[in-house]
């Protein structure tokens, strides 16, 4: 609790509100949804969780990385078991969905970097996506009017619109948290931490487009048994 109030700077409501949400996932036995309701009032939990997931989690499977140091081996033990949870819910089945869903965002070129055509792309966090891709557009570039007409003025110049088009193909990797989220109107999918994508497709629209400046990235889930030629995935 300390450590999200001195250092994300969440304020003592914040913090009832999540304290709130776990209590109940362990009164009711409840994980998956008190875990998606946390996750989802707020967007600060859910940003601070998957920062530490995608700095930490695999230091989980390497542990001379952080046997010196306790506190971070019990901020990663922390981070291990709500992931264990959550993926391994008995209820997360019947939410599962696959198909097709956006994730909009604003990238650095070095963000970029990765995502270029045959590159395998590992996600170690959480992943925030909508089966509307006008929801995705919204977050790349505040809304269809920014994209159009230039972005917000409270992001760095070098950063472009880019929507993500993820091709879910197993039903254990997306889970459809609409009824269980606190933002239902966004037909959010919730991709799951350690799914592997491979980029199929980039398309950068021109000047002359609905969407000039925006990119577009189409990426592919990994079957369980297929072989990715020894290539190692790019982690995010």
């Amino acid at each position: 609790n300390e450590y999200l109030i001195q250092q994300e700077r969440f304020s003592r409501d914040q913090i009832e509100k999540i304290r709130d949400c776990f209590t109940k996932a362990i009164e009711e036995q409840n994980y998956l949804k008190y875990f998606i309701q946390a996750y989802t009032f707020t967007d600060s939990f859910h940003r601070v969780l998957n920062k530490h997931l995608a700095l930490y989690i695999l230091h989980y499977f390497d542990a001379q990385s952080y046997s010196s140091t306790p506190a971070e081996y019990r901020l990663i033990n922390c981070l291990v078991h709500i992931v264990t949870l959550l993926i391994n819910h008995p209820n997360v089945r019947q939410y599962k969905y696959k198909g097709v869903t956006y994730c909009g965002m604003l990238m650095s070129p070095n963000d970029l970097e990765p995502y270029r055509i045959g590159n395998y792309i590992l996600n170690k966090s959480f992943v925030s996506t909508s089966k509307d891709p006008a929801v995705a557009r919204m977050y790349a570039g505040s809304g269809q009017e920014n994209v159009l007409g230039g972005l917000s003025n409270h992001h760095d110049s070098s950063e472009v619109p880019v929507i993500l088009k993820f091709t879910i193909k197993q039903d254990d990797k997306g889970v459809d948290i609409k009824h269980m989220s606190m933002m239902g109107d966004e037909e959010e999918v919730l991709i799951l931490p350690f799914s592997v994508f491979q980029v199929k497709d980039r398309i950068e629209y021109g000047s002359n487009t609905d969407w000039p400046g925006l990119i577009e990235i189409d990426l592919e889930q990994c079957e369980d048994n297929e072989q990715i030629n020894n290539k190692t995935p790019k982690s995010k």
